[in-house]
């Protein structure tokens, strides 16, 4: 075991409602699309609650509708095959369920999680049927909150998040992918933690499991402290621990249940977890190939990674100057910062790995930072968000909803252009992986239209159904 800033632990008593709360700044994974590749976020979970998800071919959508079945409404999951956004109507969602979809590289089968009295259930999703298969046979009954599969469908991790009281193992399942048999009893693998959970990532290619857990005392407190640990995940039915780093005295930021705490370079090489120390922003850093510690960095995050894993951007709080953005150079261990015109920024890196684009929490408008100069500039014409975004295939281009209109911008050039007027009440927006198609919804996620990126025009539209 590495144990690193030999401190004294203090106990620190955190109320488990505090994890609804959002840090000042997150990287942007508002990316639902299958045919994005931009997003640094391993596993593709996506709630459906006013939401919908593109699978991994682009041929079917899954959201969900309130229809009406002899008077009595019942919410569906409803699947639109595309191109010409047909409907086919799926099983019923109980209420309070929390629909949520687990893709896999399958595009024919993806894992379906709700929670039914209390308990989680994961049951295989038959996308070209829409049709529900017998639910896994979860240890433990599902007595979980908390779910989170691999990039390449392989592995399952269940745990129970924010839990002081009761710190538990978490379990990691080996899951079938076609064409093996969807059988409903997993291997189950039981990791013992060091605390309680606070989040699990996989690297992108399934082949290691980060855990962060925080320290409990004996009077059930959390304490002001945390611990990575490195699993190897690339053998079913095993999972040995390969190192363990204790951060003593990190006040970790607060960001709910399985949310980005961990971040996963996109090259697995690095593993970084952010928070204050000694009242100053901190980013630590493990390599996960050498399963050592790396390096500490002075920014808060959750942070973002170049694709090449050599550069990390965060963020810290300067008094008198609000926020700046930090970039650092991992392998120089040397980090650059730059002000920024505003407090909680939100910030996305090009696909491509040179600019940062970033808008504050609360506001619209873009600000484009060059990475190679630190240079920044405003985008131009309209002020958006960038909350609902994908990103083109040459990653010259983001295409975005906002306050119901269709925008691009060009990020080369920095320049907002409307495609489609607010009139239209786009709320969610993907992209099909021919990169020549856009998905759009609107009206509450209840219309849905198929918009060519190549004529500018609307394709299809379809509005789900209300009655069975």
């Amino acid at each position: 075991m590495s144990r690193l800033h030999r401190r004294s632990r203090r106990g620190l008593s955190i109320p488990i409602v505090a994890a609804a709360l959002i840090a000042g700044c997150y990287v942007n994974e508002g990316q639902e699309s299958a045919g994005n590749g931009a997003s640094q976020d391993t596993g593709l979970h996506v709630r459906l609650a006013g939401n919908f998800v593109l699978n991994r071919d682009g041929s079917r959508v899954v959201t969900t509708a309130l229809l009406d079945d002899g008077g009595v409404p019942e919410t569906h999951l409803v699947g639109l095959a595309l191109p010409g956004l047909e409907p086919l109507v799926g099983p019923t969602v109980e209420d309070g369920a929390s629909p949520e979809v687990m893709l896999t590289p399958d595009p024919r089968l993806a894992w379906l999680v709700t929670t039914r009295t209390g308990r989680l259930v994961v049951e295989p999703l038959l996308l070209d049927t829409m049709t529900t298969a017998a639910p896994l046979q979860l240890p433990g009954g599902g007595d979980f909150n908390a779910a989170i599969l691999s990039g390449d469908g392989r592995r399952l991790v269940l745990g129970e998040v924010w839990d002081a009281r009761h710190p538990r193992p978490i379990a990691l399942l080996d899951m079938p992918l076609p064409p093996e048999p969807l059988g409903a009893a997993p291997t189950v693998v039981s990791l013992d933690l060091p605390g309680a959970l606070f989040d699990a990532r996989f690297t992108r290619d399934g082949a290691r499991l980060v855990v962060l857990t925080v320290p409990v005392d004996g009077e059930r407190h959390f304490v002001q402290a945390a611990t990575v640990s490195v699993y190897a995940t690339d053998v079913a039915g095993a999972a040995p621990l390969l190192g363990r780093f204790d951060l003593d005295g990190l006040s970790l930021n607060l960001l709910g249940v399985l949310t980005w705490s961990i971040r996963i370079s996109p090259d697995g090489h690095f593993a970084a977890v952010s928070g204050t120390e000694d009242g100053a922003a901190t980013t630590h850093v493990v390599d996960l190939r050498a399963v050592t510690y790396f390096d500490a960095f002075p920014c808060d995050g959750p942070v973002g990674f170049t694709p090449d894993g050599r550069g990390m951007v965060g963020f810290r709080d300067v008094v008198g100057v609000g926020s700046q953005l930090v970039i650092s150079d991992l392998f120089a261990g040397t980090s650059e910062a730059t002000d920024l015109a505003y407090s909680n920024p939100i910030y996305w890196i090009s696909p491509d790995g040179t600019r940062v684009v970033t808008y504050p929490f609360s506001g619209r408008g873009l600000v484009i930072t060059d990475l190679d100069t630190m240079e920044s500039v405003r985008s131009t014409g309209a002020d958006v968000r960038l909350d609902e975004f994908v990103v083109s295939p040459d990653a010259d281009f983001i295409y975005l909803v906002d306050q119901g209109g269709l925008y691009l911008l060009d990020i080369e050039i920095g320049a907002v252009s409307q495609l489609e007027s607010p009139a239209r009440k786009y709320d969610n927006i993907n992209l099909r992986p021919d990169g020549d198609r856009l998905i759009l919804a609107a009206d509450d996620t209840t219309r849905f239209d198929l918009w060519s990126l190549v004529t500018a025009t609307v394709e299809a539209s379809a509005r789900l159904p209300t009655r069975l």
